[in-house]
């Protein structure tokens, strides 16, 4: 109790506990400005807790100096004094922290589940629109199989039934036999790199294809691929330019060939107009660098990216057979290899791709042994 002169008039045992100061900042007659200097507070810096603080009734806290927290409610008495009274909410107030950073952290989970639930929704949403993707693509390639199937097998049949007419009309000829015979041959050649690539795709999306590393005469696996390729291709010519090169890489020599094939068979195809078709072997520093350039219909540009995608195929290649796997699987075949893929082309201009392949194999593997995809 305080009274008009701001001098305590009376204060019981527990107020000196409380506050933690002596007992004697108590005695009748004291200054309250004497109590709130021992507390190490000036009168200037608590005026709402003096006489001149403004309303007649108040509470507030304080935080005293070791870490108890006070609660002092302030109220005017008849003789213009006050009545303090003061209690110890030190537990309250940890109880209100510990409870804020209970809600703060459970707020925390909350924000971290509420990302986690939109970030895999965002995830499954384009899995999604990429399945469905997928799904079309291959809609279109089953379409565009059927279609590329159809069409050797109709060349062999009206083939064979021109040769039968032929024979029965007794005007067969040894040059018919030889360009009937060519077409029908031409047919089935083209049937089977359409189930060649069936076949690799199929076993490349189960995971299914295994690579054997052994020494590889890579100049000499070119050189015969770029031949065979040469006497299957009677409109086209195909140069080859083999700078220095190892003598072997740790490579499997089947699937080198295959892409090569694909690339090969893929520049003779999309340059109908162009014969000329150019094939360069060469060493860059740990790598072999193989490139197959054609100046055929070329690529539009906002399509390059998408070159190798599975059944993917660019609307140049319009009107122009095709799966749209051949790309993927030699890029397939070239990770396979621990290797490097690269597509150069402009519409109208040609393409050019580029295979890199470590000489001594993926990684610091130089040991035949299978990887599988």
């Amino acid at each position: 109790l305080v009274d008009g002169e701001d001098r305590i008039a009376l204060a019981n045992a527990q107020a000196a506990n409380l506050f933690g100061v002596s007992s004697d900042l108590f005695k009748p007659g004291t200054p309250l400005a004497n109590l709130w200097d021992a507390l190490g507070r000036s009168v200037a810096a608590n005026q709402a807790l003096m006489r001149h603080g403004g309303d007649a009734q108040l509470t507030t806290e304080e935080k005293l100096e070791d870490g108890r927290w006070l609660r002092i409610g302030r109220s005017a008495t008849r003789d213009e004094g006050y009545i303090f009274v003061c209690s110890d909410i030190t537990d309250r107030k940890k109880a209100e922290k510990e409870l804020i950073a209970h809600r703060d952290h459970l707020q925390e989970l909350v924000d971290m589940a509420t990302l986690e639930l939109k970030t895999k929704a965002v995830e499954l949403k384009l899995a999604l629109e990429k399945e469905q993707e997928l799904n079309e693509l291959q809609r279109q390639f089953v379409s565009m199989s059927s279609h590329e199937f159809r069409t050797p097998l109709s060349i062999i049949d009206s083939t064979a039934q021109l040769l039968k007419r032929r024979i029965d009309s007794g005007r067969f000829t040894p040059e018919d036999a030889h360009q009937r015979i060519g077409k029908i041959r031409d047919a089935v050649k083209r049937m089977t790199r359409l189930m060649d690539s069936t076949l690799s795709a199929a076993r490349m999306q189960d995971g299914k294809i295994e690579i054997t590393l052994e020494p590889c005469d890579i100049g000499k696996v070119v050189r015969e691929v770029c031949a065979r390729q040469q006497e299957i291709t009677q409109t086209h010519v195909i140069s080859h330019d083999l700078a220095e090169l190892p003598n072997t890489i740790q490579a499997d020599s089947g699937t080198v060939e295959q892409m090569l094939t694909n690339l090969l068979s893929n520049a003779v195809k999309y340059a109908p107009d162009a014969p000329d078709i150019e094939v360069t072997a060469r060493t860059e520093g740990s790598d072999v660098v193989i490139s197959v350039r054609d100046h055929g219909i070329g690529i539009d540009a906002d399509e390059l990216g998408r070159i190798g995608e599975r059944f993917f195929r660019a609307r140049t290649s319009t009107g122009i057979a095709g799966t749209g796997i051949g790309l993927n699987l030699v890029r397939t075949l070239v990770e396979m290899h621990g290797g490097t893929t690269n597509l150069e082309s402009r519409k109208g201009e040609g393409s050019t791709f580029t295979i890199c392949l470590p000489v001594d194999g993926p990684g610091d593997t130089k040991e035949s042994h299978s990887q599988a995809a």
